[in-house]
């Protein structure tokens, strides 16, 4: 009963100060979304993405708040990690997607993500781990730092050029 309480009132101020309730409910619940929906609302070339991703089952492939303890081994910067199954991303994240803010910004986010899918789908997951790693040891130790290093995994070179593939720059207006 207190939280219901609780709850009412800070719904209550939400509204008062003009502020979207659904941005309280996110925070309080671990939604879910389709992948292909947030492809399907941004600038994404879909008949190009189905021939690229082909191992994806694109309507199957789902988007989650990666849980607090996951997010904790996270690297600062990442916004989103692929697992076999699916995607997780960061609460800000989720909530832009959930509210249909930047929608091409969310698509090709998605997208990246997807190709990391179709990699592990494609060469097994053990094979994949390894030659990510091994990619980002090797761009270490020949000096080019802790981003340089990430920006040469081939896994994410592919998923960039993926991106850049399947997403117009801009839309034709």
């Amino acid at each position: 009963m207190a939280w219901y309480a609780t709850f009412g009132l800070v719904i209550r101020f939400q509204l008062t100060v003009g502020l979207f309730p659904q941005v309280f409910l996110l925070m309080m619940t671990s939604p879910q979304l389709g992948a292909w929906e947030i492809v399907e609302a941004g600038d994404i070339d879909l008949a190009k993405l189905r021939l690229v991703l082909p191992r994806v089952d694109l309507p199957q492939a789902w988007v989650r708040t990666g849980p607090w303890w996951f997010r904790l081994l996270w690297a600062r910067r990442v916004v989103a990690v692929t697992n076999p199954r699916g995607i997780y991303v960061r609460p800000d994240v989720m909530n832009r997607m959930i509210l249909g803010l930047e929608p091409d910004r969310n698509a090709r986010l998605i997208v990246h993500e997807l190709t990391h899918l179709e990699q592990w789908h494609r060469i097994g997951l053990v094979r994949y781990l390894f030659q990510y790693v091994a990619d980002y040891v090797w761009g270490l130790f020949r000096g080019r730092g802790l981003n340089g290093s990430y920006m040469d995994i081939r896994f994410e070179v592919e998923a960039r050029d993926t991106v850049s593939l399947v997403a117009p720059l801009s839309r034709p207006q």
